[in-house]
């Protein structure tokens, strides 16, 4: 329904972009993990997955069992964080679930525009909407990332001679 009816109706009657590149979902908890999940069954609609706290052991861990079984990496720029407050098995699952997609191939760098993949552990923060709500701040910049600034040179003035 989302992928068949929402979707095609926002980008009908809303001024969007429809490509995976600037196609996003996002999710926190088990809107995590079906956000994450549904970007990688359909990359070709979403280009970018947001898992806050994503619940990576409901389905007694179906989706380690998804990622690890991928054939190849997919073109998904994901963010995946979860708060250093919560709780110690959903810290593991979704450290297990970050080791895991950089095994896919998937890359993690400083760099925003030179990753396609974050996974933080964030400080004093839990499981939370208000914890959620303050990670999105750090989350959409890594989610779209401004272009390269693009650097101008000036041109030197055209040399002059004096004719005598």
């Amino acid at each position: 329904m989302l992928i068949d009816r929402v979707k095609p109706f926002v980008d009908r009657h809303y001024r969007t972009l429809p490509e995976p590149a600037t196609t996003a979902i996002g999710g926190s908890s088990l809107g995590g993990l079906a956000s994450l999940w549904l970007a990688l069954e359909r990359p070709e609609v979403f280009g970018h997955a947001m898992a806050m706290s994503p619940s990576v052991w409901w389905g007694n861990g179906h989706l380690l069992r998804r990622v690890a079984a991928l054939p190849e990496w997919l073109p998904v720029r994901i963010w995946l964080d979860v708060g250093k407050q919560e709780k110690a098995k959903m810290r593991e699952g979704v450290s297990k679930l970050a080791t895991q997609l950089v095994a896919q191939g998937w890359k993690k760098h400083r760099t925003a525009r030179l990753a396609d993949m974050r996974h933080t552990e964030v400080p004093n923060s839990r499981h939370d909407e208000a914890s959620w709500g303050r990670r999105l701040v750090r989350a959409l910049p890594f989610m779209f990332p401004p272009p390269p600034k693009r650097t101008t040179r000036k041109k030197k003035a055209p040399a002059t001679r004096d004719r005598k």
